[in-house]
């Protein structure tokens, strides 16, 4: 019921306004990568019904020894997270 999409490198774009204190040479992303990930989010959401502009989706708990969640349970989540 979920995806994960991680888009490898160090892209700190200096000039993008991200940290200046930093040792790693940065780049932006390329379209190419940016592409691919749209192509595959829009094929996921189309699958599935969600509708990324929402913002949040629910998902039952499948698992009766997941720490915190209660098997069978819904549990509201945001449709797309950002991890950096």
């Amino acid at each position: 019921n979920s995806m994960g999409v991680a888009a490898i490198g160090t892209y700190t774009d200096l000039s993008g306004g991200d940290s200046q204190e930093t040792t790693y040479t940065g780049a932006t992303p390329s379209t190419a990568l940016l592409s691919s990930i749209a192509r595959i989010a829009a094929w996921k959401f189309g699958m599935t019904g969600v509708d990324p502009a929402t913002a949040t989706a629910s998902l039952p708990e499948g698992s009766s020894d997941s720490s915190g969640f209660t098997l069978g349970k819904d549990y509201t989540f945001n449709v797309i997270s950002g991890h950096r």
